[in-house]
């Protein structure tokens, strides 16, 4: 799992979900919760959190992406690439922290992914979760 910190910098709920977004290194990152201030204390501007994710759901692209439904892209720098027979492992350095990608052999391939190249990590609001 990827684990990077944070601080919350804002939140806004409706019923039983809430927007919350987190500065990483003065980049914002945004996530949706089953959860409100009204049932958990934490969910506060200021309240340090990490946010894990999996590495399944990373989506890597070569090009920055302008109309994407997708609110978080990440700028970062290829690190490693570990090739298995089905699926490649692409570490990726995100302002010193380390973000991993399970994407295909077949994509890594085609994309033609090479180490310290820049590339954009694309995570949906609703695969990240919170931990205080």
């Amino acid at each position: 799992m990827n684990k990077i910190k944070g601080y919350i910098k804002s939140v806004l709920s409706e019923k039983y979900i809430s927007m919350v977004d987190v500065n990483v290194k003065s980049i914002l990152i945004r996530l949706l919760l089953l959860e409100t201030p009204e049932n958990v204390n934490y969910l506060k501007e200021g309240v340090e959190v990490s946010l894990i994710f999996n590495p399944s759901a990373v989506k890597i692209s070569k090009d920055k992406p302008e109309s994407i439904s997708i609110t978080n892209v990440l700028e970062g720098y290829i690190l490693t690439i570990k090739k298995g027979k089905i699926l490649s492992e692409i570490t990726v350095d995100f302002k010193g922290d380390t973000i991993k990608s399970y994407i295909t052999n077949l994509s890594s391939e085609r994309m033609l992914l090479e180490v310290g190249e820049k590339v954009y990590l694309l995570i949906d609001a609703t695969d990240i979760m919170l931990e205080v």
